[in-house]
């Protein structure tokens, strides 16, 4: 499973690794966004860290979500002309404690702390006064604190005078090595990013068998080290099952290549959980999963691999289904597997078909064909019968 991927924090790897810098990308190619005006969030040109979904606000379409510290978004914007705008956010939380602040070309131009609105879809316009200069900028918005979910952003024009406002980056004096540094650092603190990269991100990963007793049990993964200062109650044991089964490996290729009477979709039950991602997004909780292991004898399908012992052609195909389970600010998380082996078994075994299986068909379809020949004539025979009558009178 891949610890790393969690909200929370990250493996313990990651503090003795300085993470690659960030990719980059420049948003002069992009459409510039009419000023004043509704933009969007949807509609940025370059992002970090940010999920889309569905909203329930008003207006429909999709809203930025799941929005952490250091996750930003930014947006080409065309200002008309210079002075007081008022500048809004279209927020939700229903945590609390989130902000958000807004930048255009570097200068901060608002901070807003966005509160617990009732739910992820319960929004709020939350506005400030700023001063815009005229033409084109790029305004960013930063978030930290909690998660928040934002819907779009607005410039409406606001009264009084025009003042000449200096929108000179503060990272103008920075050198190239200075960014790059501060865009590393980012990353390393943060760690929680859009676009993911496996190699980058090792995380915990478990591989290997356990022999474990015909009776049911469990198995359960848990962040514990002697060797690291860690609070593991806060641990986030989110994971990624790449492949789970009971039995022999081997059974799989008899059954992927025709080898057994398996019937179709049998392979898919041996690992169901296989490419599953299980993720948690909050402390104090974790997923367990429930497993019913049936077994079943598979046969031979007569192929010159003959299965010939019970423990070669027994698989066991698995029913699972999985819960989000929430914990006590004491106790430590854990990714738990329960496995039950079912009471009753399956097998799948040849049945020849009998001779007289092959003449009781015969009977059947020369039967078949009397039966409709006859129910022809008789319609035939009652048409012709009353033909004749009326002609008679």
């Amino acid at each position: 499973h891949d610890i790393a991927r969690d909200r929370l924090g990250g493996d313990s790897r990651d503090e003795m690794n300085s993470p690659p810098e960030r990719p980059t990308t420049d948003c002069d190619g992009a459409a510039a966004i009419a000023v004043p005006g509704l933009i969007q969030a949807e509609n940025y040109c370059h992002e970090f860290g940010v999920q889309l979904e569905d909203t329930g606000d008003t207006g429909g379409g999709q809203n930025l979500a799941y929005l952490d510290p250091g996750d930003y978004a930014e947006y080409k914007i065309d200002v008309a002309s210079s002075g007081h705008h008022t500048f809004k956010a279209r927020v939700a939380s229903a945590q609390g404690s989130g902000q958000m602040t807004a930048s255009v070309d570097g200068t901060v131009m608002a901070t807003f702390d966005v509160p617990n609105t009732g739910g992820w879809q319960t929004y709020v316009t939350l506005s400030a006064s700023v001063s815009l200069r005229a033409g084109t900028h790029r305004l960013r918005l930063d978030f930290s604190g909690s998660y928040v979910n934002v819907n779009w952003v607005s410039f409406d024009v606001a009264s009084g005078p025009a003042p000449v406002v200096s929108t000179t980056s503060r990272s103008a004096s920075k050198s190239k090595e200075e960014e790059e540094w501060v865009q590393k650092m980012q990353r390393y603190r943060n760690r929680q990013r859009a676009e993911w990269h496996d190699e980058e991100h090792p995380g915990c990963q478990i591989s290997g068998f356990l022999m474990v007793d015909r009776v049911p049990g469990n198995f359960h993964l848990q962040a514990q080290s002697p060797m690291h200062d860690f609070a593991a109650h806060m641990t986030n044991v989110s994971h990624e099952v790449h492949h789970l089964s009971f039995g022999s490996p081997a059974i799989k290729n008899e059954v992927k290549f025709g080898h057994t009477l398996a019937p179709p979709r049998f392979l898919a039950g041996l690992s169901p959980m296989d490419g599953n991602v299980y993720v948690t997004k909050n402390e104090h909780e974790a997923y367990h999963h429930y497993l019913k292991v049936i077994s079943t004898d598979v046969g031979s399908a007569g192929s010159r691999r003959t299965l010939k012992t019970p423990e070669q052609r027994r698989a066991y195909r698995i029913l699972q289904s999985s819960q989000l389970s929430f914990y006590h600010t004491d106790q430590v998380p854990e990714a738990k597997f329960s496995y039950d082996l079912s009471p009753i078994a399956v097998a799948y075994a040849p049945e020849p078909r009998q001779w007289y299986d092959y003449v009781t068909s015969v009977f059947a379809i020369v039967g078949g064909v009397f039966t409709v020949f006859g129910m022809v004539e008789g319609m035939i025979s009652t048409i012709t019968s009353s033909s004749g009558g009326r002609r008679r009178r």
